[in-house]
């Protein structure tokens, strides 16, 4: 098993291998369930598109229109490469401090795309596509290589426990991005936008709140994000 050079001095992972093996291995897909599920938000993006549209088109750029915004995912569908990088950084800096660049840099992506979402297209872009996209790439491969370096008996399980986390996600996390922008239920046009002006003021702080509640899951996940510092059983 591949291993970063100060995997011995890790804390964590100590403390970890005195839990019996069952505990641990609950302590680690906990850990790597919490990152997956903000991680997961990437698939909220059909539900957040015709609150982030409107909101554009009346305060940022009256040119943009839904298919703009379709380069949003496109970008953030760098993550498979961002997967490499965070392998790479996993092997020189360890698992967590290489978990914790991605989930930053994702988290970031979202806190900041309240203020970009005011002023272009181009900035939004690269904050909810770009920044989101490595994030999410380099956070998602080292949660799961973690759960199975402590559990490389129980590989497809453990892989499929944080997986489903990811998959899961958007089904808790889109009504909460409704309930925070359209609670009062407004319906758009039959062009699919919203003209509520309520409604629309509320579309920057989303970014801004949930970035927050992704950066808290991602701070607690990332306590259990580590390497075993022996070969356990």
């Amino acid at each position: 098993m591949a291993r970063y050079q100060h995997v011995e001095d890790d804390r964590v992972a100590l403390a970890l291998t005195r839990l019996s093996s069952r505990l641990r291995l609950m302590a680690v897909i906990f850990g790597a369930v919490m990152i997956h599920l903000s991680l997961g938000t990437y698939h909220t993006f059909g539900n957040m598109l015709p609150y982030m549209a409107s909101y554009m088109r009346n305060y940022t750029d009256p040119t943009i229109r839904l298919e703009h915004l379709i380069w949003i995912p496109t970008f953030q569908g760098c993550f498979p490469f961002a997967m490499v990088l965070g392998g790479l950084l996993s092997a020189r800096w360890g698992p967590r401090a290489a978990a914790a660049t991605g989930c930053f840099l994702m988290s970031a992506g979202v806190v900041l795309s309240a203020w970009t979402i005011k002023h272009s297209y181009t900035s939004f872009l690269f904050t909810y596509g770009l920044m989101f996209g490595l994030g999410q790439g380099m956070a998602y491969v080292i949660a799961v290589s973690c759960v199975i370096n402590w559990a490389p008996h129980m590989v497809g399980l453990g892989s499929g426990i944080v997986a489903a986390g990811f998959g899961v996600s958007s089904s808790l996390f889109a009504p909460v991005q409704t309930w925070l922008v359209n609670w009062e239920n407004y319906p758009p046009t039959r062009e699919g936008y919203f003209l509520q002006k309520e409604l629309l003021e509320r579309v920057p702080a989303v970014f801004f709140e949930l970035g927050i509640v992704y950066f808290v899951m991602q701070c607690i996940g990332l306590v259990f994000i580590c390497d075993p510092p022996v070969e356990v059983s």
